[in-house]
């Protein structure tokens, strides 16, 4: 049994590993370069029991709904360890990878060690994970008082304890949780700090985590240069029928003004598969930036390192013709005439004999021909969005590469404006 004591920092690893079965995490560590969890000395109250090892142990099978006796127990000098050993056997504690069953820290300040667990509620109906709640037992005057019991949630199981330190400077360590809701291949987490505020435990926690799939929890501590901030990395959602996944990773800072961990914007991973990197240059020519796009969409055709991801109607010379198409928007977007027929002429040639990539020769030839009557681009993308509406089977479909990427329409093949 691995408790978190007192200056231990957690580190939470792939939740998509702890919504796959149990498991034993490793022996708990602060990352290198982060600080250290230590703070400065407070006036200590008076110490609670220590364990003997002679208080007779509960039975884990009431536990649950009886927190009171693990406070008895606790006030009996009854030794958190075997307490724990006692829960984990009776099925009581969420064992999952890189998720602790326990955090022995001072969570008020007071210079006393505190004890939070996690238990699940066995009485459930059936489920591979139950339901729980999150239980924190404070030592007050010489005696262990349950303080916090969070209310159990039937669309969650039980919270993981992620980490456990001082994370907003006010001598008093916060812990970071996570309440799991797993489907058949991917699992989501609430993510959510608790924090004391000289009354109850309040949640610190703004926006939600939970359309991040598989998600990867890591803990920076502040620093003399830095608040402190927890991110989370989506590793994808773990299905065929989601598509290629690609890493994504929003980290929430602590605001004091705020007094909340505030969330920022998701960072894209550097692409893996062809079609991520397509879908950044797409990105960069919503945002007008035409020399990136271009960039980006000669990168996509070019690199022989990038991965392709093929799943019927969607395959690489489908991807390879659609990305000729968008260097001809591109260069019309920056009024380029000459650009765009030259490459209208090397996509031609580059797809012949090519059946996949007819519709998107055929759409590439109408963008030019509108625009050079018109000098309109929004014209000409009126036109271009009416044939792909028409021919949905052969520029739209072979863009499909599952549900957990973007999924195209014929607005985004031919967009009436950029942003500026």
């Amino acid at each position: 049994m691995v408790v978190v004591r007192a200056g231990t920092l957690i580190v939470a690893g792939s939740v998509l590993a702890a919504c796959s079965g149990p498991g034993a995490g490793p022996s708990p560590e602060v990352p290198s370069g982060q600080a250290s969890t230590a703070r400065p000395s407070v006036v200590a109250t008076e110490d609670c029991p220590t364990g003997t090892g002679e208080t007779a142990l509960p039975e884990a099978g009431s536990l649950f709904h009886q927190p009171e006796i693990i406070t008895d127990y606790l006030n009996a000098g009854g030794d958190v360890d075997r307490l724990l050993e006692t829960l984990t056997s009776g099925g009581l504690l969420p064992v999952y990878p890189q998720a602790w069953p326990a955090a022995i820290e001072d969570l008020d300040g007071d210079g006393q060690l505190d004890l939070a667990a996690s238990l699940q509620d066995l009485s459930a109906p059936m489920a591979q994970r139950p339901p729980g709640a999150l239980f924190i037992w404070l030592c007050r005057e010489g005696r262990y008082d349950l303080l916090y019991q969070s209310p159990a949630e039937a669309d969650h199981s039980a919270p993981l304890l992620l980490a456990a330190a001082d994370l907003t400077g006010d001598q008093a360590s916060e812990l970071v949780f996570g309440r799991p809701a797993c489907g058949a291949h991917t699992c989501f987490l609430a993510v959510g700090v608790l924090q004391w505020d000289g009354v109850d435990f309040v949640d610190r926690w703004r926006g939600s985590s939970e359309d991040l799939p598989t998600p990867e929890v890591s803990v920076s501590q502040p620093s003399p240069s830095a608040a402190a901030s927890i991110s989370v990395t989506s590793k994808g959602v773990q299905s065929v029928g989601a598509g290629p996944p690609r890493p994504r990773t929003r980290r929430w800072s602590w605001d004091e003004e705020m007094l909340a961990f505030m969330p920022g914007p998701d960072v894209w991973s550097s692409p893996v598969y062809r079609v991520h990197m397509v879908h950044d240059a797409d990105r960069a020519y919503r945002k007008a930036d035409n020399i990136s796009a271009e960039a980006l969409y000669l990168e996509a055709l070019e690199e022989a390192g990038l991965l392709d991801w093929e799943a019927d109607p969607a395959t690489p010379a489908s991807l390879d013709a659609y990305i000729r198409y968008r260097l001809v928007l591109n260069d019309l977007a920056q009024s380029d005439i000459e650009d765009a027929q030259a490459d209208l002429d090397a996509m031609a040639e580059a797809s012949r004999g090519i059946p996949e990539a007819g519709g998107f020769v055929e759409m590439a030839q109408l963008l030019v021909t509108v625009y050079r009557d018109s000098l309109d681009l929004a014209q000409a993308c009126s036109s271009v969005r009416g044939f792909a509406e028409d021919h949905v089977s052969g520029v739209l479909e072979p863009l499909y590469y599952g549900y957990d990427n973007p999924v195209y329409t014929a607005e985004d093949l031919c967009p009436a404006s950029q942003e500026a």
